[in-house]
């Protein structure tokens, strides 16, 4: 199965970006999406919503909420995150660059 970012590492990467910048997930249809993060004791998934021109989740309102998380969480440094695309896709997650996180296939 390809690599997919951990819910730590995905925290460490966010922590050097400007708090203030919005992030963004460039999913695999080409669109850009808006997220909520969910998590489970297994893995942690950004779930695509449907577009809103007013999407501005910055950096820091997406710390926040992994920080939320990794409080509840009892092993979070290994939990891995993926994807759900809007068509229920599931797929891994990868660093474009700065504050855009790419949808990624992963492989079974």
């Amino acid at each position: 199965m390809n690599e997919t970012l951990t819910l730590t590492a995905l925290r460490a990467h966010l922590a050097t970006e400007p708090r203030t910048a919005t992030v963004t997930l460039l999913l695999p249809s080409g669109d850009t999406g808006r997220f909520d993060l969910e998590t489970t004791p297994q893995h942690a998934t950004l779930v695509a919503q449907p577009p809103a021109p007013s999407w501005d989740a910055t950096v820091e309102d997406v710390l926040a909420a992994i920080d939320n998380e990794l409080t509840l969480l009892a092993a979070p440094e290994a939990l891995p995150v993926y994807v759900c695309a809007p068509d229920g896709g599931l797929f891994g997650v990868s660093v474009e660059s700065g504050v855009a996180l790419r949808a990624v296939p992963l492989i079974w």
